[in-house]
């Protein structure tokens, strides 16, 4: 029984943990009418003005004088955990997020010629969840437990945009976006545990750890774009970032009365707050590339994109402190790291007419954490499937997009070590999510 209920907590704290979701997937967003139904797979084609983000070269083709485009989802995710430590406990959860996309608007320079200058802003990361699971179980005779574990997570990322493009020639496309990128994460866990016994009386535990920061940094992507007769191709760019500035906060509280039957403890005391340390965050260098073949009233795309791994760096650097009880020497973890990925994808697009457009594609979205590095910030480990299909209508002057993406995965992770307790077992874990997308492009 103790070893059930020691299970159920921790899984509460695991689950809430894990429903973080894409902090390490890349193409789990996005953005446009194009790429948010054809599943990012437009690095190689005239696309809207979504191009601004995957190949600024494309939009040397761009035949619109200016426009007005913004496109929002909304997702539903739904996580499975069981055959935890070989038990047979089941958990479900589901999660709701309004996802934002993008926003992108091209300045009307008519001095500029054939260039194009547009301004965007797009949402990298926008994620908001807190739970709190309790279990008040009587076990034995004379001997009770209680449980109360919380998780409050924070994740938000924007980068917003300058783009300039412009065609080298009849065939050959030349652009830039420089991204100034605001990033914000909070992560709070809390974990207390109180059990009374009638020989040891009553044995109490609490723990708590609070980390948050912020983070401005720059970067640029890069994009050439192609046209040979039918066949458009496209290579990306996007640089690892420059910090400019950050802060961020770090507090610790961990407490044991009486001895501790659990962990084999004697009581301690520890408790530590320190606050504007200087932030960092770093992105990896990625390439990508992409091709689009138009036949008749039919497009067909494909796109690849390799993502750099990042070496082990600090998001923050919290000094080593003393505990008040035992005098040994504590550290924050606050290590962060990832691994290198590679993503691609297929699409299609069929006019029907010219008020009714299909898309479809199917594509990749390997995560990027990184196993041999224990990170609290990285909590994302499954490698996504996506399928998107949807459609735009056309009304004069106004098009409106609707569609639906669906992705999944159902891996066995090994070594799932959390709070140290899971070493050596085996997690299943069954990922599914959702997306509702709403597009609107208003030409002028």
């Amino acid at each position: 029984m103790l070893k059930q209920i020691k299970i159920i907590s921790i899984l509460i704290i695991c689950l809430s943990t894990l429903s973080q979701a894409q902090d390490t997937q890349y193409w789990s967003k996005q953005y446009g009418t194009y790429g948010g139904l054809l599943g990012n797979t437009v690095i190689g084609a005239i696309s809207d003005l979504s191009s601004t983000y995957y190949n600024p070269g494309a939009m040397a083709f761009s035949k619109d004088s200016s426009l007005v485009l913004t496109t929002s989802s909304f997702q539903f995710i739904y996580l499975n955990f069981n055959n935890i430590l070989n038990s047979n406990l089941k958990l479900d959860y589901w999660y709701t997020n309004a996802s934002q996309g993008i926003f992108a608007l091209r300045l009307p320079y008519h001095w500029l010629g054939d260039d194009q200058i547009v301004i965007s802003y797009l949402a990298r990361q926008d994620f908001n969840f807190n739970s709190t699971g309790r279990s008040i179980t009587p076990y034995y005779n004379d001997h009770y437990k209680s449980d109360q574990l919380s998780i409050d997570q924070n994740l938000n990322e924007y980068w917003y945009g300058l783009t300039w493009s412009k065609p080298i020639n009849s065939k050959l496309g030349f652009g830039s976006t420089m991204y100034l990128a605001y990033r914000s994460q909070k992560l709070m866990k809390q974990t207390i545990t109180q059990s009374y016994d009638v020989a040891e009386e009553t044995k109490n535990f609490t723990s708590m750890i609070d980390l948050n920061y912020y983070n401005y940094r720059l970067l640029w992507k890069f994009g050439i774009s192609y046209q040979m007769g039918k066949l458009m191709l496209g290579l990306s760019l996007t640089t690892p970032s420059i910090n400019i500035s950050g802060s961020g906060n770090a507090s610790m509280l961990i407490s044991r009365a009486n001895a501790d039957s659990l962990q084999n403890k004697t009581p301690e005391f520890i408790s530590n707050s320190q606050e504007n340390l200087t932030a960092y965050y770093k992105s990896p260098i990625s390439i990508g590339f992409g091709g689009a073949y138009y036949w008749r009233n039919t497009v067909l795309y494909f796109s690849a994109e390799w993502f750099n791994r990042v070496k082990d760096f600090l998001v923050m650097e919290p000094s080593s402190f003393i505990g008040q009880s035992s005098e040994r020497t504590i550290n924050y973890n606050v290590n962060y790291s990832l691994k290198s990925v590679f993503n691609f994808g297929i699409g299609i697009k069929y006019i029907f007419s010219d008020n009714f457009i299909y898309y479809g594609g199917i594509s990749t979205d390997e995560s990027a954490y990184n196993p041999e590095s224990f990170n609290p910030f990285v909590l994302s480990t499954w490698d996504i499937v996506h399928i998107r299909s949807g459609a735009e209508f056309k009304f004069h002057d106004l098009s409106i997009t609707l569609g639906f993406s669906y992705g999944y995965s159902g891996e066995l992770f090994g070594n799932f070590n959390l709070f140290g307790i899971f070493k050596n077992s085996k997690t299943d874990v069954i990922y599914n999510q959702m997306d509702v997308i709403l597009g609107l492009t208003y030409s002028m």
